[in-house]
């Protein structure tokens, strides 16, 4: 189980650096005029709670993307092909002892004229070397990646796009069952980077979750928590 747990995290990390080594960043964030409108009533709350080991340091986002096609952006010129601004929106993270806990609104913003939806629950992590995760946008098969946080839950949105991790037939479910993710350092073109990944893969959760778990741990300061002593 545990050299499962370790291949798992290395092909994952293998594939996706290989993926990003040929790609420029691409600017996806709203303009002025784009840009969600809070929601002054929201009523979807998830709570995202787990254990995490003390060497990490931990803040959460929720990334949110639009539906329009006229709130997107041309990545592509020469083939025509776009992909949907984004937005990230940090929820306050509470700590004690080897406990955290976080309030993550689902229907932070109004869905307004670019059709606002909830995308993913991002996890920025950070060890005792500095290493951080690294956010990663898969586009059109290419990726846009830079230090902040990793998608590690889906959300799905009736009618709204969506990962293509989701099943359209199925969508999220509302209550996952309590996974846990290991962290490691991965070295690419000389940066040190940590990869947070679950055996599991990267579940999603449907628009009427209220509770998510997910124990976060250290691997290269600890390793598989059954070889801790």
């Amino acid at each position: 189980m545990q050299r499962a747990f370790k291949t798992s995290i290395a092909v994952s990390a293998l594939l996706l650096l290989g993926s990003l080594s040929s790609c420029e960043s691409q600017d996806l964030s709203p303009t002025k005029s784009q840009a969600p409108v809070p929601n002054p009533h929201p009523t979807k709350v998830v709570r995202v709670h787990g254990t995490i080991d003390p060497s990490l340091s931990l803040e959460i986002s929720t990334q949110y993307m639009s539906s329009a096609p006229r709130c997107s952006r041309t990545i592509n010129w020469l083939e025509g092909v776009s992909d949907p601004i984004s937005v990230w929106s940090e929820s306050v993270v509470q700590r004690s002892d080897d406990q955290y806990e976080a309030s993550v609104i689902i229907d932070r913003y109004q869905e307004g004229s670019c059709g606002w939806y909830p995308s993913a629950i991002g996890f920025y992590v950070t060890n005792r070397n500095g290493a951080a995760t690294f956010h990663s946008e898969w586009k059109q098969g290419s990726a846009h990646e830079g230090a902040g946080p990793q998608q590690l839950v889906w959300i799905h949105t009736l009618g709204k796009g969506g990962s293509l991790e989701v099943d359209v037939r199925t969508g999220g479910v509302a209550r996952l069952v309590p996974f846990e993710v290991g962290c490691v350092e991965l070295v690419s073109t000389g940066l040190t980077r940590l990869n947070c990944y679950s055996p599991r893969g990267i579940p999603a959760i449907s628009e009427d979750a209220t509770e998510v778990h997910v124990d976060l741990r250290d691997l290269t300061s600890y390793g598989p928590p059954a070889d801790r002593r």
